[in-house]
């Protein structure tokens, strides 16, 4: 094992890198396989966030007027409801889901397939109607540690990379058929 670890708890296995995102760090390891879920913006609502996240935070003031820190297990209960909560509320179909639609649902695989085997290998993945789950392996060439932060914007390129020629074709014919 490593010393390095999260918060000076848990030390990281040998190989295995941290990486902080936009609110949780990440670990990074070469040869990983990684869990994704990325959902439509309309999904999951910015008041059901900040509704949750006012809750948490009233949690966390509680302790601290008490003159507690929360305890290991209390900090990770959070995350996990906050984490369940997010699960069970996207798999409730909130917004249009607009994925629900067979063609739309095609496109997302598409986009999912397109850097199959040249950036990453896609293990499996599940187009929901308003989120997707993926697991997938990025190719050694990406996770080699001299690129860095690098890697991840390459390796997440392919989530936001503009839609193709055909990509477009096809909204435009669901957009013709009334279908959108």
């Amino acid at each position: 094992m490593s010393k390095k670890t999260i918060k000076g708890e848990t030390p990281l296995p040998l190989g295995a890198k941290l990486r902080y995102g936009a609110y949780l760090p990440h670990i990074t390891s070469d040869n990983g396989i990684y869990s994704l879920t990325f959902r439509l913006a309309d999904s999951l609502p910015q008041s059901v966030v900040i509704a949750w996240r006012q809750e948490r935070d009233e949690i966390i003031a509680k302790a601290a007027e008490l003159g507690q820190e929360l305890t290991k297990a209390e900090d990770d209960q959070l995350k996990r409801l906050f984490s369940e909560r997010v699960e069970n509320y996207l798999d409730a179909g909130a917004g249009e889901c607009w994925m629900k639609n067979p063609a739309i649902a095609d496109l997302v695989e598409s986009a999912l397939k397109h850097f199959d085997q040249e950036r990453y290998e896609l293990l499996c993945w599940c187009v929901m109607p308003n989120h997707v789950h993926v697991i997938v392996q990025p190719h050694p060439a990406l996770t080699t540690p001299c690129i860095g932060a690098k890697r991840y914007r390459a390796f997440m390129e392919v989530l936001h990379r503009p839609p193709g020629k055909q990509t477009t074709a096809t909204i435009q014919r669901l957009l013709a058929a009334g279908t959108l």
